[in-house]
């Protein structure tokens, strides 16, 4: 019985996610305190969409919702009209209306979802060994952190898969893992099957807006597939960051199903962001997705480096190698 349990937790680990390569890792770009705090805490801390760089990158998938929005209402109200089922007003025109009636509705899927949910990202950079960058990071990444210096957490999302598709079975949590799609007005590929479903919902909304039936309207099976896109499009002036996803919606006490998640704040040079915790308890376990601490630039990166490797011996967490960023610092 006993050996069986390890096969299957084996099979479990090697299980590729098929959004991943199978060498593909993720970087996760940190300051010293937010790696500490979460090797400490023993979980991911994914932050508020509004406390993220770019606060209104929640709304870059807006434009191609309502494109594709625009095409599937249009396609319904001609249909409509050729079967003699609605008669448009003198003047107006399916083009007019879909337009019109296809911004009206992205937004209302916007203000309902954010009425009761929040999503809550951790972001990561997408290499691999392929990769002149891979384990060094751009000089661009560290950056940010200048004089402070930063860190860069490797995460094998292979193994990450693991612990999302339990914490998603097992706690009710609504997780995604995915790569960030950078569009402006086009379908991410992958995204074909969410938006299909977003469209004939879309197709839903209009019938039942002429013959007053709105209530009539499956709403609830909107949430995944439009918070899979809000949360995953970027604007391609991003292009360049090849950023992957966890995201977590958090229902408010309005909704309905799993108490949320607890909420913390952490300090930042901005000030505040709130955050949650993600895989408590699970995270540093045998088969920790963690597999390297980068240290990146700084004058003391050596002292850093083996002040890790003590803290890292100290927690039974050996497993997790500490690698120096070959990347020179170039600060004064």
């Amino acid at each position: 019985m006993e050996e069986n349990k390890i096969s299957e937790k084996k099979k479990a680990v090697t299980t590729l996610d098929e959004d991943f390569e199978a060498d593909e890792r993720l970087f996760h770009y940190t300051s010293s305190q937010g790696l500490y705090g979460i090797l400490e805490s023993g979980c991911l801390w994914a932050t508020h969409f509004k406390f993220l760089n770019d606060s209104n990158e929640f709304f870059a998938a807006r434009k191609s919702l309502v494109e594709f929005v625009r095409g599937e209402i249009k396609r319904k109200i001609v249909a409509l009209k050729v079967n003699g089922e609605i008669r448009l007003k003198d003047g107006a025109t399916a083009d007019e209306l879909s337009a019109d009636q296809a911004a009206r509705t992205v937004d209302s899927m916007y203000s309902a979802t954010l009425r009761y949910a929040a999503p809550f990202i951790f972001s990561s950079y997408v290499s691999s060994p392929r990769s002149k960058i891979y384990r060094n990071g751009e000089l661009l990444h560290w950056a940010s952190y200048g004089r402070s210096g930063g860190y860069a957490l490797e995460i094998n999302p292979h193994k990450l898969k693991v612990l999302v598709d339990e914490a998603s079975k097992n706690q009710g949590l609504n997780l995604l893992s995915l790569k960030a799609a950078y569009v402006e007005a086009e379908i991410p590929t992958y995204l074909k099957s969410r938006y299909a479903t977003i469209g004939k919902i879309a197709q839903e909304m209009i019938v039942g807006l002429l013959n007053d039936s709105l209530e009539k309207v499956d709403l609830g099976s909107l949430a995944s597939p439009f918070m899979t896109a809000a949360s995953i499009i970027k604007d391609p002036y991003f292009r360049g960051e090849n950023e992957a996803r966890l995201v977590a919606m958090r229902f408010n006490k309005e909704a309905s199903g799993p108490q949320p998640l607890k909420i913390f704040v952490r300090q930042n040079e901005a000030g505040v962001a709130p955050y949650i915790k993600l895989f408590e308890q699970k995270l540093l376990g045998v088969d920790t997705p963690i597999e390297a601490v980068i240290v990146g630039p700084h004058p003391n990166r050596v002292r850093r480096a083996e002040a890790l490797r003590i803290f890292l011996e100290g927690r039974d967490l050996e497993c997790i190698k500490v690698v120096e960023s070959d990347v020179p610092y170039l600060g004064s």
